[in-house]
């Protein structure tokens, strides 16, 4: 558990935003309990920061259509489930941090829609499955972490060419299987593994 604490300072440090009610750009709120069930009413919501707030049940389908939604932090919570493959609607999309939650099943395969994603956080779940391929190929990523889950399966062989960008690439305590490709070493940014 030692380790979680420099891997969510991270997370904090790189999805931070200021801490505004809706104003329909942003929304950070301490401490509300529950998921507001009107928040795709604010169609113009840019930011979502709702980090150690005791949430849980679903995260809802309803918030892929949050067009202009950039950053999607609900991470330190008890969201159960799968993540609903709707998420893979918000095409403007830069960070997603689902950390340290419940969530279960497979990762969706849709989440590789999100073409202009940099910061893929979805560490300390339940998942299990193979990683969509698919994500493997979304090249502005920086961030990957998938650690501390249930996933299986091997790594593509140009992994570092598909994802050259790549700074941190967390996969520990999962059950994947084969070598790193030596590809990785293509991602000159590369300072965490």
């Amino acid at each position: 558990m030692e380790s979680f604490y420099p891997l969510l300072q991270l997370v904090r440090s790189v999805m931070r935003s200021s801490t505004s009610t809706c104003d329909h750009s942003k929304l950070a709120i301490s401490r509300i309990g529950e998921f507001p069930a009107n928040l795709t009413h604010c169609s113009d919501l840019r930011v979502i920061s709702l980090v150690d707030n005791n949430l849980g049940g679903k995260i809802p389908a309803e918030l892929g259509s949050l067009s202009n939604l950039i950053k999607f932090n609900v991470a330190e919570n008890h969201f159960t489930r799968p993540i609903p493959f709707s998420l893979g609607n918000l095409f403007n999309l830069l960070g997603l941090s689902l950390l340290h939650n419940n969530l279960e099943g497979s990762i969706p395969f849709e989440l590789a829609q999100l073409s202009k994603l940099q910061i893929l956080i979805l560490g300390f779940n339940n998942f299990s499955s193979m990683v969509p391929a698919s994500l493997y190929n979304i090249s502005s990523i920086t961030y990957f972490f998938v650690n501390d889950n249930q996933l299986h399966g091997s790594f593509p062989s140009n992994l570092g060419l598909t994802l050259p960008k790549l700074q941190a690439f967390h996969i520990g305590s999962n059950q994947f299987y084969g070598h790193i490709p030596s590809s990785v070493a293509n991602a000159s940014g590369l300072v965490e593994i």
